[in-house]
């Protein structure tokens, strides 16, 4: 089985917001090699590390190149003490398909479509027990 793991980060508001949408590369290598995908989700992950400064952001996401820092206590690298909850889903169902299959594309498609359904469907079942009944999941 292929574990997923989100990369998320807090913008705005009470949200939590993971950018997935345009990351099939996973998806692609399960589809391939025939194994399923199972999502994960760490409440409280996006809570542990700030990233900055800001103003650097934009030039980030046009070169798709991560600029800045993560800190955390008094602007250090030491992660600020919070309550984690790992939450683990079942397995999304991969169907092996070969990369120079001409419906590939479409499996992949269908597959990151699946778990994506699946993370949010993690998220909704967890969050009260967090404590975050009013933070959307935002999928970037």
């Amino acid at each position: 089985m292929f574990h997923s793991l989100c990369f998320c980060r807090v913008a705005g508001g009470p949200a939590d917001h993971i950018y997935i949408r345009n990351r099939k590369g996973f998806v692609a290598v399960a589809v391939e090699e025939g194994v399923d995908i199972v999502p994960v989700y760490h409440f409280g992950n996006t809570q542990c590390l700030s990233f900055g400064p800001k103003f650097l952001e934009p030039w980030g996401r046009k070169w798709r190149f991560s600029l800045g820092l993560l800190y955390g206590i008094a602007k250090s690298p030491i992660p600020r003490r919070v309550r984690l909850l790992m939450c683990v889903g079942a397995p999304v169902k991969v169907v092996k398909t070969a990369r120079n299959d001409p419906h590939f594309q479409a499996v992949v498609d269908s597959t990151h479509a699946a778990y994506m359904e699946a993370l949010q469907g993690l998220y909704d079942k967890h969050k009260g027990r967090y404590g975050w009944q009013d933070h959307p999941l935002v999928m970037h």
